[in-house]
Formats: structure tokens, C-alpha cells, sequence
């Protein structure tokens, strides 16, 4: 018998896909140690590193031609290009998935702008020549290490997103993995969505922590403080070894991470610059800058600190700034305000102010408290035992406060977890075996379909609609279309492995060859119909009709899963023989309203 070859081991690689810095972790099956090996991309270290890559795309062809560069190269190359307008740098770009627009009718409808605004293209092109860019560092890296070659298909992929990200922006990062060739279908189970919350959930809560140990049947919650957003969830801990969680809050959060903060500083040094701010707008100085900022805001104290916060602008002498331009920058800067917003320092050391630092969070803090007091409001979340906060953000002693006080909770209760940048990129890893410790989930929305309901004169909703038009003759009867027929409840538990909704449909006429089924949503608990004000269109699951068939034997079975990061659709002949995926073409949830 001829040797046969050992199939390399399979091996789970996470993806911390961040709006400001980025990661990937792996584990391979197998090892006795399970060690779970951090890598920073454009970094060879793979363990020792806690800051992360940042998310910076340069893209060719005006933005829509092949990756240059990700990174701090991609912003090396920017910098130095002799052709700029053909290039284009993206960053925060994952941003604009979160915010819900008419206009994004498709996944090839969302937009995004270049640094600068110098050209906008399809978000779509930007976030798969990303993800192509960390699965061709994965394979590369994972290669080398292990001394052959890995294939893509001997990888399970996870997936970082954030919880507030609707259910069309879920299936446009796996619709940009799918792109980027980390898996061979759409629907592959090879890839899993990880909320980054319950990621850090996986990282936070482990049985040699002191901190969870003894904390069965508490409640506790996870604030993922990144760059761009802040995602929060909240969770009752059935169990600690093994680890069981029933959530008790619905995901919420916003878009008041640490970026609103610097945007805030950017505004400050534009107009303390002055003219000269525009020489270093897309240089590389302006990122050391911001960089050197972003290092000093993390440990910021906020008011009760004595000493304002120093920064250097020694770059600037590349610019002919001198030091008499510096002081003259000073001057001008501090004249007509108050002596508790002047600038200070020396030469190319300006040092500002405690009160003027601390305005540049307070209205992003303020948001904070004021989502903290709400879901408290409205979850009853009375008793929390801990909150652990992960992200770059968590580590400033502010925001720590900021929880804190909007939580109305004692001193110790908010705990800054082991090494916070890399703690949901780890959890990840764990995630694609652990998913089923999330016992239960909380709907964030009432999900059904449309149906047709009987005409009932005693309801004043039935009566209002015929009198606008609106009822139709079915068998005979009065009827009103476009009824909102629930599957599930928003505010309802649903069990690990999901609820499954079935539902048959069955052509018209013997010349129909495709049908398709909407699914809904609506913020409301008890909706009446899909049409009303909270209703919105989740996606439309189309599918074609076996022509090959009996006209009575081509009708399908929709079948739709409730309960993890992602609905699944699936679609049953009519005799349950054949089951394939359903083909879903995702519609925006509206904002929410507060």
C-alpha cells in the first residue's frame, strides 16, 4: 500500500476588521496547548504586539483598481506618490456600512469617499480588495509557519462585526469575504459572523478569572469601545465552567467611538494652524501628529488632572514653520479667549489646557452616558455585577468614569479587560467552536412576511384602509392585503441553534417560473401590517420553479432561522427531498429613533 499523506490540520483564523486598526488570530486543531497566536499585519511578531494595524486601503485606478497598500505602508505610499490622483486612500471606511440610507437599495449602492474626498466608488470593491489583502497575509503567514502550503479551504474564517450593523450590512461582509476568495460559496458555514461584543464576552469571562469565578447568575455587560463605534451587550451568566450566557438586552451602541474625538482635536489644530494646515493636510506628519494625539488621548485623566497635555510639532520645521512661527501661532491662537483655554509650551512644544483637552470628548462622552442611561431605562439593568469594556478606547480613564457614572454603579464594577485591543480578535478565534455558550439572544426586531387577513369592520385600522382603497375580493371575501404575519417578536428569547419559520408558497398559473417572499422587520412588538410606520423590508428571497415538474408538485417551502448574527434562509421542494440556500437580496433597516 502506498503512503498516504497527512491532511494539513485545519485551522481557525479570526479577522478584527476594526474602523481605525485591524488584526487577525489563529489556532490550529490539533495542538496541545491551544495556543491562540495574534498576528499584526506589515509586523512579523506574532504574539508579543498589543496595538494593531491601522485600517488604511490605498487603491489604484482612482479608487477602484487593485490594493497598492494597506496600512502604515498604504499611507507611506500616499504620501511620496508622485501621482496622487490616481490613487486613493480610504479609512474609516467600515463606518459606512452603519448608517442606513435611502439610496442603498443594493449592496453596490453604498459608497464611500476617499481621504480627502477626492473620489467616491462602491464601498463593495474597497472592503474585498481589504479582506483579500488579510486572507493573502493569513495564507502567507500560516504557509510559512507550517512549512507547506495552506489552502484557503482548509481555513475556517471568523469575522468581526459590530452588533448595531443591520442585517444587510452582515450579509455585505460576507458577500466582500466571498469576493476576496476566503470562501467558495456565499453561504459557506466555513465563515461565521462575530459580534464583537460577544467575541470580548469569550475573551473577558474565562474560569481562572477572579473576577467571574463566583458570578454565576449575575448579570454583566460588554462595551466594545473602538475607533468608530460603541457596541454594547448585556448578559445574565447561567454558568461559569462551562460557560452558558442568556442575554438580557438587545445589542445597542452608536457611532461615538474614539474618531468623533479626533475629529474634534483635527478641528483644533486646523484652526490653531491656520494656513499652514493645509501643507501638511495629506502628509505624513499630519498622521504623526494625530498619532502622537491618539497616544496621549488614551491615558488622558480629564479635568481633575493638574497638567494639560504636550504635544510636539517638531515635523513641522519640513515646512519652513520656525520656532518664532510657533510662538507666533500661540499668540494668535490665544487672543481673544479665555486664560482657561490659552495654549502654552516652548519652541515646538505646545501644551494644551486640561478644560480645552476635556471639550473635545464631552460631547462623544456625553452620547455615551445618555445610550447607558436609556438601555438601564429601558432593560432594567438595576444589577449588574461587572462591566468589562475592551477596545482601544476603554483604555481612556474618562470613558471608564463616563460608564461608570451613566451606569450608576460603585467604584470596581467597570474592569478594564487583559490587553483590550486584542481581546475581541482572540474571543473570535474562540467563537467558530463556542458559539453555542450564547444559550439565548434577544430579537432586536419583530420578524415576519405579508399575508392576507379578513376584513373585520370592529378594527379602526380595517376600516380606515377600505376607506383609502386598500381591501381586495378573495373567495368572495373582503380581505386586506399586505398583513404583518409574525414570526417572531422583538424583545423575545430565542433559543441557541435559532427559531425556524416555515412557510409554503406555491405558483399561480402553470407559466410561472420564479417566485419570491419578503421578509420583514419592524421596531414595534406588535405590528398589524407591513406597510405601517417601524415596518421595513429585511430582503426579498427569490427562487426559481422546477419547470421539470408537475404543475402541482413545483411549489417550494421557505424556511428562515432566527437567532444568530445572520438570518438564514433556506429553501425546501415541495416534498422536503432537496434543500438549497435562499437567495435574499438585503434592504437597510431605518435608523433608529430615540
Amino acid at each position: 500500500m502506498g503512503h498516504v499523506p497527512m491532511a494539513a490540520p485545519e485551522t481557525i483564523v479570526a479577522i478584527d476588521f476594526g474602523t481605525t486598526r485591524s488584526a487577525w488570530a489563529y489556532q490550529v486543531s490539533g495542538q496541545a496547548d491551544n495556543t491562540i497566536l495574534v498576528k499584526i499585519l506589515a509586523s512579523a511578531d506574532t504574539s508579543a504586539s498589543s496595538t494593531k494595524t491601522e485600517t488604511v486601503a490605498l487603491i489604484g485606478g482612482r479608487g477602484s483598481g487593485d490594493l497598492i497598500a494597506f496600512g502604515p505602508a498604504a499611507i507611506d505610499e500616499y504620501a511620496a506618490s508622485d501621482n496622487p490622483d490616481d490613487q486613493a486612500l480610504f479609512r474609516w471606511f467600515k463606518l459606512d456600512l452603519c448608517e442606513s440610507r435611502p439610496d442603498h437599495t443594493d449592496f453596490a449602492s453604498v459608497m464611500t469617499e476617499s481621504v480627502e474626498a477626492r473620489h467616491t466608488v462602491p464601498l463593495l470593491g474597497v472592503m474585498t480588495a481589504s479582506l483579500r489583502y488579510f486572507k493573502e497575509d493569513v495564507l502567507g503567514c500560516l504557509s510559512r509557519t507550517g512549512g507547506r502550503t495552506v489552502d484557503v479551504n482548509r481555513v475556517n474564517w471568523v469575522l468581526t462585526v459590530p452588533a448595531i450593523y443591520d442585517d444587510f450590512a452582515k450579509r455585505f461582509m460576507r458577500q466582500a469575504a466571498f469576493e476576496a476568495g476566503m470562501i467558495d460559496r456565499v453561504h459557506s458555514t466555513r465563515l461565521r459572523l462575530c459580534l464583537e461584543p460577544e467575541a470580548a464576552c469569550l475573551a473577558a469571562i474565562v474560569k481562572d478569572n477572579p473576577l467571574t469565578s463566583d458570578a454565576t447568575d449575575k448579570k454583566m455587560m460588554v462595551i466594545d469601545c473602538g475607533g468608530g463605534i460603541v457596541d454594547i451587550t448585556a448578559h445574565k451568566i447561567i454558568s461559569v465552567e462551562p460557560l452558558i450566557l442568556d442575554e438580557v438586552a438587545a445589542p445597542d451602541g452608536g457611532l461615538f467611538g474614539s474618531t468623533r474625538v479626533d475629529h474634534a482635536f483635527k478641528v483644533w489644530l486646523k484652526e490653531f494652524l491656520g494656513d499652514k494646515f493645509q501643507g501638511i493636510q495629506t502628509t505624513r506628519t499630519l498622521v504623526s501628529i494625530m498619532s502622537s494625539w491618539e497616544s496621549k488621548k488614551a491615558t488622558f485623566q480629564g479635568t481633575d488632572s493638574a497638567a494639560g497635555l504636550r504635544l510636539n510639532f517638531s515635523e513641522l520645521a519640513e515646512y519652513d514653520v520656525t520656532i518664532q512661527d510657533m510662538e507666533n501661532l500661540r499668540t494668535s491662537y490665544n487672543d481673544g479667549k479665555p486664560p482657561s483655554l490659552h495654549v502654552g509650551g516652548g519652541k515646538f512644544n505646545v501644551t494644551l489646557p486640561t478644560t480645552l483637552v476635556t471639550s473635545f470628548f464631552e460631547p462623544t462622552l456625553d452620547k455615551i452616558a445618555e445610550c447607558l442611561r436609556r438601555i438601564k431605562r429601558e432593560s432594567s439593568l438595576h444589577d449588574l455585577y461587572r462591566v468589562f469594556v475592551v477596545g482601544g478606547f476603554s483604555r481612556c480613564p474618562m470613558l471608564r468614569e463616563v460608564v461608570r457614572t451613566g451606569l450608576d454603579l460603585p467604584a470596581g464594577r467597570v474592569v478594564l479587560v487583559h490587553e483590550p485591543d486584542l481581546a475581541i480578535v482572540k474571543g473570535a478565534v474562540m467563537y467558530f467552536n463556542r458559539s453555542t455558550i450564547f444559550n439565548s439572544r434577544k430579537a432586536r426586531y419583530t420578524y415576519g412576511t405579508n399575508c392576507v387577513v379578513p376584513f373585520n369592520d370592529s378594527i379602526a385600522e380595517h376600516r380606515r384602509r377600505r376607506a383609502a382603497g386598500m381591501c381586495a375580493t378573495h373567495n368572495g371575501k373582503t380581505c386586506l392585503p399586505n398583513a404583518f404575519s409574525v414570526y417572531i417578536r422583538k424583545g423575545d428569547d430565542i433559543p441557541v441553534g435559532g427559531i425556524l419559520k416555515r412557510r409554503s408558497y406555491i405558483p399561480l398559473k402553470n407559466s410561472q417560473q420564479a417566485m419570491s417572499f419578503p421578509v420583514y422587520g419592524s421596531s414595534e412588538r406588535n405590528p398589524s401590517f407591513a406597510d405601517e410606520k417601524g415596518c421595513f423590508e429585511v430582503g426579498r428571497v427569490s427562487f426559481a420553479l422546477d419547470m421539470t415538474k408537475q404543475f402541482e408538485k413545483r411549489g417550494i417551502i421557505g424556511e428562515v432561522t432566527f437567532g444568530g448574527p445572520e438570518l438564514i434562509v433556506k429553501i425546501l421542494d415541495s416534498e422536503e427531498r432537496e434543500m438549497t440556500d435562499g437567495v435574499m437580496t438585503m434592504s437597510r433597516a431605518p435608523a433608529p429613533t430615540y
